[in-house]
């Protein structure tokens, strides 16, 4: 079996995931679904695709060292991404687990593997926040990013009627063309100063979504609780309706091969990527087609 594992010295303070990816075309496959954790499968992936999350954490000393003491205790290699398609092998489940109780879910006919990879982070974490109030308008600072080009589709599948996004010069374009009503141009633009007039002359945004933690945005000091929203099923259900209804489409920057998961990272960290990179894993292209 071919795979990509991570290991980082314990004590090292800048260890970077890219120089400590390990790939290796055998790596053994647990022998028969009874070595299986209960209500788990056993998956083989066709495509995985990548995220910020996936190198910011490993990246983290507390967080390796945690890690660490978890692969000492069940000998299973730490993976460096999580979102991921495929076809299911071998599995404890008595029965599929309905959607709103997994963090997995079944692919529905009419989209392929290749766009349901991008799903689990990305398009559910715009989901999630877009669904956190109603209203008419919304800003998506970073619409040209991963989360931020799913950000400015959903919104449109949801009803909003006013989304803004923001990009640089040479995503202008390519923003409004997702399905964006107005784009704020960063490098061009005085950001403050053009939402501002926006929201003297249509009114102000009912929710602002910030994928890229940008200054301009300011800030206050206040005694506050941070929420967690966990993957679910029914949300992957959505938005891959969405996707084989033609209302949402994944952008897709580039595919690399499995062996060439350092460079896809070292593109990940550019923060110049335009939608997702994928990674394609199994030899064949496993999609599934429907009506």
């Amino acid at each position: 079996m071919r795979a990509i594992s991570w290991t980082a010295p314990l004590t090292a303070l800048n260890s970077i995931i890219e120089t400590t990816i390990e790939y290796t075309a055998s790596a053994p496959l647990p022998p028969s679904s009874e070595s299986l954790p209960p209500d788990s499968a056993l998956i083989k992936v066709a495509y995985a695709s990548i995220n910020p999350v996936h190198y910011k954490l490993p990246e983290l000393i507390l967080y390796r060292n945690f890690n660490y003491s978890l692969t000492k205790r069940s000998s299973t290699p730490l993976i460096p991404a999580g979102e991921y398609s495929g076809t299911v092998i071998e599995s404890k489940f008595l029965v599929l687990p309905p959607a709103t109780k997994s963090s997995d879910a079944v692919i529905r006919q009419g989209v392929q593997m290749r766009d349901a990879c991008t799903i689990g982070v990305a398009g559910l974490t715009a989901l999630q926040c877009l669904e956190t109030m109603s209203g008419k308008r919304v800003l998506i600072n970073g619409a040209s990013g991963g989360t931020g080009t799913f950000g400015v589709q959903i919104a449109k599948a949801l009803g909003w009627e006013d989304v803004v996004g923001t990009c640089s010069t040479r995503n202008v374009e390519f923003v409004k063309g997702l399905g964006a009503d107005g784009v704020v141009d960063y490098r061009t633009e005085d950001v403050v100063t053009e939402l501002k007039r926006r929201g003297r002359e249509y009114g102000e945004f009912d929710l602002l979504i910030d994928n890229v933690d940008s200054p301009w945005l300011g800030g206050i000091t206040a005694a506050a609780s941070f929420s967690r929203r966990r993957s679910d099923g029914d949300g992957f259900a959505r938005i891959a309706d969405w996707i084989a209804e033609g209302n949402v489409k994944p952008v897709i920057a580039r595919e690399y091969k499995l062996e060439e998961a350092r460079e896809a990272f070292l593109e990940l960290k550019s923060g110049r990527v335009r939608g997702k990179l994928v990674i394609k894993v199994s030899g064949e292209e496993n999609n599934i087609e429907g009506d």
